[in-house]
């Protein structure tokens, strides 16, 4: 009998065991689910069966056709006999044809439809010197011509050609039935075909006169290994092994087969299955079953545990270090293979090298996934398992910055190994050296560089109308950078005597100069001229073209650099001919800078009755999230008002039920620094409406004043209906503040980020719809949990994030939860998510959660149709503009239409305003011999007249930043006739009088509602567009 503490300790750990149970159990469940929606079901199963058997009766009974009876066009193929040897092939039936792939192992994904079909082709339809100089391959056209013609034949089969996995020395066909199903025809010689010599690594079977390099007859007698020339034919004759192995471990253990379908989905998601260089699912597949077989990787378990303990061996994984399948293997061809492949993975007959095409990018790649996902998994969250395998992590959305490079089948930077290698293919042989270059040219500045998946060969060019092969002629080479680096405007290289430094100089040519530093030492240096932050991100594109141009001749007109098209939109049209601003990011921080003096000179404040003890803003400017940040300097009028709650203590405060003595206290206070900073010569203060109007450098301040123990009790009247908005500006939103502010200086990018996601909300007239704290936290849930992304680091990223997250997150079942500093305990994240589900309808469409506002008060004003509109029009703008900044497009003409451009036909009444009336006037005052400019904003008054007039009719649509137009949509029932009633006499300007049953009713008059539009704007409106009236 167990008692005190040691029962207590059991008890415990009973609990914890408990929990850990519960915890497998659901996860269990969740891979379970998972499997069974990823994977085909039986039906599909019997379906595939169904049409492979069809398929097959076709491929197997294909006769000869001569070259000129053929519907359909050969595949072009570089070949100086081209036409001889096509017309002395003779086609013979397939000796077997057989499914293959992942789906015969159970393992293929059900979201594709797409089953791989082997077709064996008999060894005497090849000559024995056909290895040589793509003989076969031309061969292997005509045979893949002769079986898309009897296909062609067949209604229910849309015939295309294609390259098996993007190899661009290979050539096969991609059948589509018409039940969906799709079926990659792969074509493989019989065993024994060519020689085992002539497969080796180091064998040359591609002379250099065939790619038209060699320029004199001595050349062409250098013959130059041919790897992956080799590798191909080795694979176009040596296939099934690998497969049989699958087979064996999926027999033997369903845990084993589970983890290879939860690798495959989870390479998918991050498309590092894509493209002819990648680390393929198959070649992942044969590395855990190598782990395997050496007991370095244990299955005895769950697999999802499996999965987590295979990632891990993937990040670790040492490929410098050749493998092999075989279980002997003579250390000779191993080292021939090290000689000409940069990683080395042999298959069960030691001949095929898995790896052989794969690049040190697609490589690094695979390894930095793992190694996220395995940190992801390790904090064992509850969105864990959904970052893992159910989000999709595009490119373009997980990279900082993009280059997009055109002509690429025009490149003359080419090795001619590789060249000859590949047999004439730019793209492989020049791409290297392209890499290199770059690496070199950024350096420090970038921390990752991968390619675009290497698509060389379109699969989807229909029969008969074109039959040659398409090269997509572009290839998008992306990166992350190091925001440290990355924007410095000084690249230091080595001392002037220093051997580099010749080096240096023949790398950066004229860019290189001498320059001493403070250190006294005199050396190369490169200098880039950027003072603004907005061009400081345009110093990566510039090296780009620099060193591109320099040393690989690639223009920079046939180079788009993706990260510049939305600066100009955080930039204020209206001041810049006035002021070279840039994106705003020094005028934020003046702005700051300001608002810090000032919080020092009423700090400074000699005799005041309490003492000040801290001031915190409570808006956008004070967080560096203003899309368009308050101006300082002469002449230069402020875009917007700054609040700032001034925060006060003392022993002098009266009782807080004295509301009189504490008013009186209150203005005293305002009086005595409306009267100090008065004396200042750069200020000048006004006490109204209950606080103090400051002007500093036309910079209007709006200072608001609060006791301590007056904010004490705030707090605990949170949910009290009139303490509401009081709790939300001086407890939430100075707490937002602060903290947005904190993570401005961890992260200089979340600023442009949130003004741009602002910027499209106003554009579109609906940052009314969702208010600017609700946006601010939005971007920084993507900065305080990115997983399974990385923290933003470009403004264009962030903010293609935002809206990403705006519509894929679950605002229904899933509340926002931002856990700033970890100030929310554990228990009380349980509590609040139990109540969340409980209690649904009590909390807002938008639910945003923060240490101070546990109920999201600062989200209530969101309503629901509101919040659709947004999401809708989210949704619409990512899928409309999703391939375009995927693709890195040359231009940003669809990006600005689609994006940034207001559509003016969803609004009922659109009015549109003079352009000088969209920003606040300004205005002459003199007080106390003091001339002061004070400003009025005509637009956001004439917008209370409509709200105030016909706020129940319509629903009012802005842009609360620059206010250019105004959008009225009607509200459900506006045109329905009412009652009339004493109360509704005012609205009868804008209202006819009706007759229902035999009573007066009133409706609204649509017409007297414009011409009251058009009167109360006389002299801002420049013209009201209808476009529905009722």
């Amino acid at each position: 009998m167990y008692t005190g503490d040691d029962a207590s300790a059991l008890l415990s750990r009973g609990v914890d065991d408990m929990d850990q149970n519960y915890a497998y159990n659901v996860t269990n469940f969740k891979v379970t689910a998972l499997l069974a929606e990823a994977t085909y079901t039986a039906s599909q199963v019997s379906a595939i069966q169904a049409a492979f058997s069809k398929l097959k009766s076709v491929l197997i009974r294909a006769s000869h056709v001569p070259s000129d009876d053929l519907k359909v066009k050969i595949p072009t193929c570089k070949h100086s006999k081209r036409e001889k040897i096509i017309s002395e092939s003779s086609f013979l039936p397939p000796s077997k044809v057989h499914l293959c792939g992942s789906f015969v192992s159970g393992l293929a994904l059900s979201s594709a439809m797409t089953v791989d079909v082997r077709v064996i082709v008999p060894k005497s339809f090849y000559r024995v010197k056909d290895f040589l100089n793509q003989i076969w391959l031309v061969r292997k056209s005509f045979y893949v011509a002769v079986l898309a013609h009897h296909l062609q034949k067949k209604a229910n089969y849309q015939v295309s050609y294609m390259s098996p996995h993007n190899n661009p020395l290979d050539i096969g066909l991609q059948v589509k039935c018409k039940d969906s199903v799709v079926f990659n025809i792969l074509l493989v010689g019989e065993e024994g075909v060519f020689a085992a010599k002539r497969l080796a690594p180091l064998a040359s079977n591609v002379r250099a006169a065939h790619v038209n390099l060699a320029s004199d007859p001595s050349e062409d007698e250098v013959h130059t290994p041919t790897p992956l020339y080799n590798n191909t034919l080795a694979t176009n004759q040596i296939a099934g092994g690998g497969e049989q192995l699958t087979a064996d471990w999926v027999n033997e253990s369903t845990v084993v087969k589970e983890c290879m379908v939860l690798t495959r989905i989870w390479m998918h998601q991050r498309d590092l299955d894509m493209g002819f260089d990648c680390v393929s699912p198959f070649i992942v597949r044969m590395l855990m079953i190598y782990l395997l077989k050496n007991r370095k990787l244990a299955y005895h378990t769950t697999s999802h545990q499996m999965f987590l303990s295979f990632l891990q061996k993937i990040a670790s994984f040492d490929w410098s270090k050749p493998i092999c399948m075989k279980e002997v293997i003579e250390p000779e061809t191993l080292a021939n293979h090290m000689q000409v492949s940069q990683y080395v993975f042999l298959d069960p007959t030691g001949i095929v090298n898995y790896c052989a095409a794969v690049s040190s990018q697609a490589m690094e790649m695979l390894k930095h996934h793992a190694n996220s996902t395995v940190t992801l998994m390790m904090k064992d969250t509850d969105s864990s398992f959904h970052d893992t395998f159910i989000k999709k992590l595009p490119a373009h959305l997980y990279y900082d910055y993009g280059i997009k490079l055109y002509s690429v089948s025009k490149w003359t930077c080419i090795d001619r190994e590789r060249y000859i290698d590949s047999c004439g293919d730019a793209v492989y042989s020049a791409l290297p050296k392209v890499l290199q270059v770059l690496k070199r040219g950024l350096g420090k500045r970038i921390t990752s560089l991968v390619t675009s998946p290497l698509i060389r060969h379109s699969s989807l060019v229909k029969i008969p109308s074109k039959c040659t092969r398409i090269i997509n002629d572009s290839i998008i080479i992306r990166f992350s950078i190091d925001l440290d680096l990355a924007f410095n405007t000084l690249e230091r290289g080595p001392p002037a005597d220093d051997p580099l430094a010749e080096e240096f100089r023949q790398f950066w040519g004229e860019q290189s100069n001498l320059r001493r530093f403070m250190d006294g030492a005199i050396c190369e240096a490169v200098v880039w001229d950027a003072e603004l932050t907005s061009s400081k991100r345009k110093i990566l594109g510039f090296i780009a073209e620099l060193v591109l141009e320099r040393h690989c001749k690639i223009s920079n007109k046939t180079l788009a650099f993706g990260c510049r098209p939305l600066e100009n939109l955080i930039m204020c049209d209206s001041f810049r001919s006035k002021r070279n601003c840039g994106s705003g990011e020094e005028e934020a921080a003046k702005c700051q800078a300001a608002l810090f003096q000032l919080s020092k000179q009423i700090r400074a404040i000699p005799s005041l009755p309490l003492s000040v003890t801290d001031i915190v803003g409570l808006d956008p400017a004070s967080r560096d999230t203003q899309v368009f940040p308050s101006m300082t300097g002469a002449n230069i009028p402020t875009l917007s008002p700054t609040r700032v709650l001034c925060i006060v203590e003392g022993s002098k405060w009266p009782d807080h039920e004295d509301t009189e003595a504490t008013a009186t206290l209150k203005m005293l206070m305002l009086l005595k620094m409306n009267e100090a900073l008065n004396s200042l010569d750069s200020v000048t203060s006004f006490v109204r409406d209950g606080g103090l109007t400051i002007f500093q450098e036309s910079l209007q301040v709006n200072l608001s004043l609060m006791n301590a123990a007056e904010l004490a009790r705030l707090r605990h009247k949170a949910d009290f209906v009139p303490s509401r908005k009081q709790f939300i500006d001086y407890v939430v939103l100075p707490h937002v503040t602060m903290t947005l502010a904190g993570l401005q200086s961890q992260h200089s990018t979340f600023g442009a980020t949130c003004r741009l996601f602002k910027r499209w909300l106003g554009i579109h007239l609906l940052s009314t719809f969702l208010p600017e704290p609700c946006t601010d936290l939005i971007a920084a849930s993507l900065f305080v949990n990115p997983a399974p992304f990385e923290v933003p680091r470009c403004p264009n990223v962030g903010f293609q994030r935002c809206l990403h997250f705006l519509v894929h997150h679950d605002w229904v079942n899933e509340p926002l939860i931002l856990n700033f500093n970890e100030e929310i305990v554990e228990e009380k994240l349980e509590e609040f998510s139990e109540e969340f589900k409980a209690r649904r309808a009590q909390f807002p469409c938008l639910c945003i959660v923060t240490p101070t506002d546990h109920g999201s008060l600062v989200s209530r004003s969101v309503m629901p149709f509101m919040f659709k509109l947004v999401l809708d029009h989210a949704s619409r703008c990512l899928r409309n503009t999703e391939e375009c900044f995927a693709n890195v497009t040359h231009n940003n003409e669809i990006i600005e239409t689609e994006m940034f451009k207001m559509d003016q036909t969803k609004t009922d009444i659109l009015i549109k305003l003079l352009p000088e009336c969209s920003r606040r006037i300004s205005v002459k005052l003199k007080q106390e011999n003091k001339i002061v400019e004070v400003y009025t904003d005509p637009a956001l008054n004439y917008i209370k007249h409509i709200e105030k007039a016909y706020g129940d009719k319509v629903v009012v649509m802005y842009d609360i930043n620059c206010i250019k137009f105004i959008g009225l949509i009607w509200k459900p029932g506006a045109h329905n006739p009412q009652p009339l009633k004493q109360s509704k006499g005012a609205e009868l300007d804008s209202s006819t009088l009706c007759d229902v049953d035999d009573e007066l009713w009133f409706k609204l008059n649509t017409q007297a509602m414009l011409q009251d539009l058009n009167i109360v704007g006389k002299g801002i409106i420049s013209e009201i567009s209808v476009n529905s009236a009722e």
